[in-house]
């Protein structure tokens, strides 16, 4: 087990365009919004494999990501915020752990016209958040 490291886990709403966007997955579902999750930090060099362990709810919720540009990054589409454990591989065989706390609400616009609706229009029956 590594005990220092410096690198951050960062998460931002993805957006198209100018505005942020949302879908439903199923009529009357919740409004899921799209998140990037990454790393930054001088130690991402040392970085061979990121895990993330997203919410049980989740399809897979143990995400492994080999892709070092962009940090490492994984997409997601999320209605709640939860904490994410994070666990670093580094190539000298070591591995190190941290809490990240997936909150994004405060981030949401407030008008509708910022968000773009991708639910498709089969299960359409919403508006904007």
């Amino acid at each position: 087990m590594r005990k220092q490291f410096d690198l951050q886990v960062k998460h931002e709403l993805v957006r198209r365009g100018d505005k942020v966007r949302f879908r439903k997955f199923y009529k009357g579902g919740a409004e899921h919004f799209n998140l990037r999750i990454n790393i930054e930090g001088p130690d991402l060099e040392e970085v061979e494999s990121v895990e993330y362990e997203l919410h049980p709810t989740f399809p897979s919720p143990l995400r492994k990501v080999t892709k070092k540009d962009g940090g490492f990054p994984l997409e997601i589409w999320t209605w709640g915020e939860f904490e994410i454990p994070v666990t670093f591989h580094f190539q000298d065989g070591t591995v190190a752990e941290t809490i990240h706390n997936l909150e994004y609400s405060e981030q949401l616009p407030a008008t509708e016209e910022e968000y773009v609706d991708e639910t498709p229009a089969s299960v359409k029956g919403g508006g904007a958040p």
